[in-house]
Protein backbone atom coordinates (compact mmCIF):
# COMPACT_ATOMS: atom_id res chain seq x y z
CA UNK A 1 0.00 0.00 0.00
CA UNK A 2 0.86 3.66 -0.04
CA UNK A 3 2.44 5.29 2.96
CA UNK A 4 2.61 8.93 3.93
CA UNK A 5 5.62 9.18 6.21
CA UNK A 6 9.01 7.49 6.42
CA UNK A 7 10.95 7.41 9.68
CA UNK A 8 14.18 5.86 10.83
CA UNK A 9 14.89 3.97 14.01
CA UNK A 10 11.90 4.77 16.14
CA UNK A 11 10.31 2.57 18.75
CA UNK A 12 6.72 1.53 18.19
CA UNK A 13 5.65 3.80 21.08
CA UNK A 14 7.27 6.82 19.40
CA UNK A 15 5.51 6.04 16.13
CA UNK A 16 2.20 5.81 18.01
CA UNK A 17 2.82 9.16 19.73
CA UNK A 18 3.79 10.87 16.46
CA UNK A 19 0.74 9.43 14.71
CA UNK A 20 -1.56 10.62 17.51
CA UNK A 21 0.00 14.11 17.63
CA UNK A 22 -0.43 14.49 13.86
CA UNK A 23 -3.85 12.84 13.59
CA UNK A 24 -2.47 9.94 11.53
CA UNK A 25 -3.02 6.22 11.48
CA UNK A 26 0.14 4.28 12.40
CA UNK A 27 -0.35 2.29 9.19
CA UNK A 28 0.45 5.53 7.30
CA UNK A 29 3.98 5.44 8.69
CA UNK A 30 6.77 3.07 7.77
CA UNK A 31 9.99 2.70 9.71
CA UNK A 32 13.39 1.53 8.46
CA UNK A 33 15.07 -0.44 11.19
CA UNK A 34 17.21 -3.46 11.85
CA UNK A 35 15.48 -6.82 11.57
CA UNK A 36 13.87 -7.75 14.87
CA UNK A 37 15.27 -11.25 14.87
CA UNK A 38 17.96 -13.19 16.65
CA UNK A 39 20.59 -12.16 17.66
CA UNK A 40 19.00 -8.69 17.97
CA UNK A 41 16.20 -10.03 20.19
CA UNK A 42 18.71 -11.74 22.48
CA UNK A 43 20.72 -8.52 22.72
CA UNK A 44 17.60 -6.48 23.49
CA UNK A 45 16.65 -8.88 26.27
CA UNK A 46 20.12 -8.72 27.83
CA UNK A 47 20.05 -4.90 27.76
CA UNK A 48 16.57 -4.87 29.29
CA UNK A 49 17.61 -7.15 32.13
CA UNK A 50 20.99 -5.56 32.87
CA UNK A 51 20.13 -1.87 32.46
CA UNK A 52 16.33 -1.84 32.81
CA UNK A 53 16.24 -0.20 29.36
CA UNK A 54 13.04 -0.84 27.42
CA UNK A 55 13.82 0.90 24.14
CA UNK A 56 16.74 -0.78 22.39
CA UNK A 57 17.15 0.54 18.86
CA UNK A 58 19.69 0.10 16.09
CA UNK A 59 21.75 3.02 17.38
CA UNK A 60 22.43 1.19 20.63
CA UNK A 61 23.01 -2.12 18.84
CA UNK A 62 25.19 -0.49 16.19
CA UNK A 63 27.38 1.17 18.81
CA UNK A 64 27.70 -2.17 20.58
CA UNK A 65 28.83 -3.85 17.35
CA UNK A 66 31.30 -1.03 16.65
CA UNK A 67 32.79 -1.37 20.13
CA UNK A 68 33.06 -5.15 19.75
CA UNK A 69 34.95 -4.68 16.47
CA UNK A 70 37.30 -2.22 18.17
CA UNK A 71 37.85 -4.57 21.11
CA UNK A 72 38.56 -7.37 18.67
CA UNK A 73 41.28 -5.25 17.03
CA UNK A 74 42.88 -4.27 20.34
CA UNK A 75 42.73 -7.81 21.74
CA UNK A 76 44.79 -8.96 18.74
CA UNK A 77 47.56 -6.51 19.61
CA UNK A 78 46.51 -3.55 17.48
CA UNK A 79 47.09 -0.60 19.76
CA UNK A 80 47.83 2.31 17.45
CA UNK A 81 45.39 4.15 15.25
CA UNK A 82 47.18 2.92 12.15
CA UNK A 83 47.21 -0.76 13.21
CA UNK A 84 43.54 -0.62 14.25
CA UNK A 85 42.64 0.97 10.91
CA UNK A 86 44.55 -1.74 9.02
CA UNK A 87 42.89 -4.49 11.06
CA UNK A 88 39.41 -3.09 10.44
CA UNK A 89 40.08 -2.59 6.70
CA UNK A 90 40.78 -6.31 6.37
CA UNK A 91 37.43 -7.37 7.82
CA UNK A 92 35.03 -8.26 5.03
CA UNK A 93 32.11 -9.46 7.14
CA UNK A 94 31.16 -9.27 10.81
CA UNK A 95 28.33 -11.13 12.54
CA UNK A 96 27.06 -8.88 15.28
CA UNK A 97 23.85 -8.19 17.14
CA UNK A 98 22.67 -6.10 14.20
CA UNK A 99 23.10 -9.08 11.87
CA UNK A 100 25.71 -9.85 9.23
CA UNK A 101 27.48 -6.63 8.37
CA UNK A 102 29.44 -6.62 5.14
CA UNK A 103 32.09 -4.02 4.41
CA UNK A 104 32.76 -2.60 0.97
CA UNK A 105 36.16 -1.80 -0.54
CA UNK A 106 36.07 1.64 1.08
CA UNK A 107 35.35 0.32 4.58
CA UNK A 108 31.69 1.32 4.45
CA UNK A 109 29.28 -0.92 6.30
CA UNK A 110 26.38 -2.51 4.50
CA UNK A 111 23.89 -3.00 7.28
CA UNK A 112 20.72 -5.05 6.80
CA UNK A 113 17.55 -2.98 7.22
CA UNK A 114 13.91 -4.06 7.14
CA UNK A 115 10.86 -1.90 6.42
CA UNK A 116 8.17 -1.99 9.13
CA UNK A 117 4.88 -0.36 9.95
CA UNK A 118 3.09 -0.41 13.29
CA UNK A 119 -0.09 -2.38 13.95
CA UNK A 120 -1.56 -2.81 17.41
CA UNK A 121 1.49 -1.02 18.85
CA UNK A 122 3.90 -3.63 17.44
CA UNK A 123 6.25 -3.54 14.48
CA UNK A 124 5.19 -5.71 11.56
CA UNK A 125 7.04 -6.15 8.29
CA UNK A 126 5.64 -3.77 5.70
Amino acid sequence: GDFKYLMFSLGSGAVKDIAKANNLNTADIIVLNLPYELPMNEFKEKVRKKYNQEEVNYHIAGHYDAMMLLLSAVSKGNTTGESIKNYLQNIKEYSGVTGKIKFDEYGGARIPLTIYTVRDEKFVVY
